[in-house]
Parts: structure tokens; sequence; C-alpha cells
């Protein structure tokens, strides 16, 4: 239960939560690649063994839909047994950050990624992580406004990288201060984005409510921490790529 409690908290929905105290059963495969409300499937694989079952039944589950895991075991064993295409994470925040990314955007078509926000700085910070993780920021598409920013403005900016078509993906990074009103400026940067379905995005949302998980009809997720949106992004880009890779 208290498994269930954290993921359901960081805004991870279920629909479906089996132990697997006797190992994992390659039957289970084969229900979640045909369930019409399993859009992701997350597993902690605790052995060899497990890792072997999956391996060998997990190629046509992989073809419908993302599996990601949590590796357990020994290193090797890992490190032999896991599939192409699986998204492997290290803890249960990695694999649900990735997982609500996966199963609430379009998979990114690209690497170019743009940020745009209220502070100067932790777009710069965010910049950089996008960087490190392999993503282009493309021409002049970071764009901070600065603490005042009004909400027109921000979803004129956002507005602005959505309709340019030199970016895959938009981080929106908003930090509430005593003079702005965070939930109006993710209301305007959710009506901007849900005229944009095909453009992938995430929210960063800093000092506002903590009970915030999506904003918008097509649920963006929002994440607390600039580096938990871009490693969830990349866990999504990566998946893209194999998938692009083998259509």
């Amino acid at each position: 239960m208290a498994l269930l409690e954290h993921v359901t908290h960081d805004g991870c929905g279920v629909a479906s939560f089996v132990p697997l105290e006797d190992g994992l059963d390659g039957e289970l495969n084969d229900f979640w690649r045909d369930d019409p409300h399993t859009r992701a499937v997350g597993l902690y694989l605790n052995s060899a063994a497990d890792h072997a079952t999956f391996t060998g039944a997990a190629h046509g589950l992989l073809r419908r839909k993302p599996v990601l895991t949590i590796a357990g075991g020994h290193p090797r064993a890992v490190a032999l047994c896991s599939p192409p295409g699986v998204v492997r994470t290290t803890s249960l925040d990695e694999l649900t950050d990735a997982a609500r990314m996966l199963v609430d955007q379009p998979l990114p078509a690209g690497n170019r990624l743009a940020v745009v926000g209220n502070a100067g700085g932790l777009a710069v910070i965010a910049a950089d992580a996008a960087r490190a993780y392999g993503f282009a920021e493309p021409g002049e598409h970071r764009i901070s406004l600065g603490p005042d920013a009004t909400p027109p403005e921000i979803a004129e900016a956002v507005e602005a990288v959505a309709c340019g078509g030199r970016a895959d993906i938009i981080v929106v990074m908003i930090v509430g201060t005593r003079t702005n009103v965070p939930a109006a400026m993710t209301t305007a940067v959710a009506d901007i984005l849900d005229q944009h379905p095909e453009l992938t995005a995430a929210a960063v949302l800093t000092g506002g409510a903590d009970d915030v998980h999506r904003i918008g009809a097509r649920g963006i997720p929002v994440y607390r921490e600039h580096d938990r949106a871009i490693r969830a992004l990349a866990h999504a880009h990566r998946y893209a790529t194999w998938r692009r890779d083998r259509d």
C-alpha cells in the first residue's frame, strides 16, 4: 500500500498492481499488452530469473506500449537481460516521472528543446541540464521573462515557441513569488499548449500548490524540480528514437 500511495501521490494513475512474490509470470505480458486501460508498464525485476522471463516475452509488449523497470538483482544480470527499448530507471521517483511523461504526452519528434520561464537563473540551469542529456537548444529558444512577467506575457512566449516550428519539446518553468499568481500562469500556458497537441511539453512549478500534477486538457505533467522534468523527457526521447528506428 505504501508503494501505491507513493505512486499516486506523484500523480501517476495505476490500472493494475500485481505483487510478484513468486517471480514474473510471462502471461502477464500478454495481459498488459492487450489491456486498453494499461498505457505503460512499470516493473521491479529482482532476480536474474525475472530478467530472463521478461526478456523472452517482452518484444510484443514493447512494440505496443512503454515498459519501465527498476532494476534489482546483480548488475551484470541487469545488463545482460534488459532488452533494448526498455526504459531503465534506478528509483521509484524516476520511474513515475518517466511514466507520467510517456503516458500523458506525445513522444518527442526530435531532440530540440526550448525553455520558457519567469526566472532567468533557473532557465539557464535547466538548459544546461538539457544539453547534458543530449538535447539541442533551437536558436534563441531559452526565454526568461523575469519574475514580474504576467500570465499573458508567459502565454505569448509559449505561443511563439509552439508556432515557430523549431522546437520538438518545450519546458515551461514557473516560479511563484509574492507578486504573481502561479495558477493564473499555468492556466494561461495550458490554454496555449492545448492548441498544439503535437508538441511534447512539461511544466516545472516552484512555489505553487503541491497538489497540481498536470495542467490543461492534454494533461501536461507538472514537476517540482527541473532536473526531474528533463530526466523524464530524456527517457521519452530515447524511447521515441528506439520506436522510430524499428518502424
